[in-house]
């Protein structure tokens, strides 16, 4: 495990295994106006094995044609919760998102009802933990230097969450809070991205994380800027 910490509070990024910079000024820099905690990507931060570079090389050719699939994404994807990324390809914002979903079943908690879209034990017990969760290989998610952020009334409810989720679940199994640890309660396995690019993002308030994973290979991320959390920039575990 590789931490790199910058000088003012909260301004961390754990990162697995080796970490591979293009360009090293302002990869972690603090913010001036005091939020939360700020991170600055440089112009790109490449998180994998190097000993699996050629193997990435070799497969560039065929992740290509799947991110060559472009897709729009506007307020009305994540109106009623989680915009769950389950096909290779680019996802672009249209527009800034301020997430604070309003699911038809919600509670007041705004935990949703257990459904197919959001099993209760796939994770969803705990709410929507995250804006995106991103569960397919050869994913670029560019923002196009669009926002996304809580809302304010949301930010209270919802304690844990990132804005970005490198899987189907904020855990492995047999890890987290008791109902993660049973396999009688959480009987939906988790899947977890790998060759993963995400761009050009604004990342706002979050109560924990702005960018999230587990067992994750080859995650790059450039031109982001993340801001007003309250754990970690970014949290990668093995």
């Amino acid at each position: 495990m590789v931490r790199l910490f910058c000088t003012c509070l909260a301004c961390t990024l754990l990162l697995p295994q080796a970490i591979v910079a293009a360009s090293y000024p302002n990869e972690a820099q603090c913010d001036s106006t005091g939020r939360r905690g700020s991170v600055v990507s440089g112009s790109m931060l490449q998180v994998g094995s190097v000993s699996r570079k050629t193997s990435l090389q070799l497969e560039e050719a065929s992740s290509a044609s799947e991110k060559a699939r472009v897709t729009m994404l506007d307020r009305s994807h994540f109106h009623r919760g989680t915009l769950r990324i389950r096909s290779s390809g680019t996802y672009r914002l249209a527009e800034d998102i301020t997430f604070s979903p309003n699911h038809p079943g919600r509670s007041w908690s705004r935990i949703p009802p257990d459904t197919a879209e959001y099993p209760q034990q796939g994770g969803y017990f705990l709410g929507f933990f995250a804006a995106v969760a991103i569960e397919a290989n050869n994913v670029e998610l560019d923002c196009q230097g669009h926002e996304i952020k809580m809302s304010t009334e949301f930010h209270k409810l919802q304690r844990f969450y990132s804005h970005i989720e490198l899987g189907s679940s904020p855990f492995t199994l047999g890890q987290g809070p008791p109902q993660f640890k049973s396999s009688l309660v959480t009987t939906v396995p988790p899947v977890f991205s790998s060759h993963v690019t995400i761009k050009n993002c604004k990342l706002g308030l979050s109560s924990h994380h702005a960018i999230h994973g587990n067992n994750n290979n080859f995650v790059t991320i450039e031109h982001v800027q993340m801001y007003d959390f309250e754990a970690a920039g970014v949290g990668l575990n093995e």
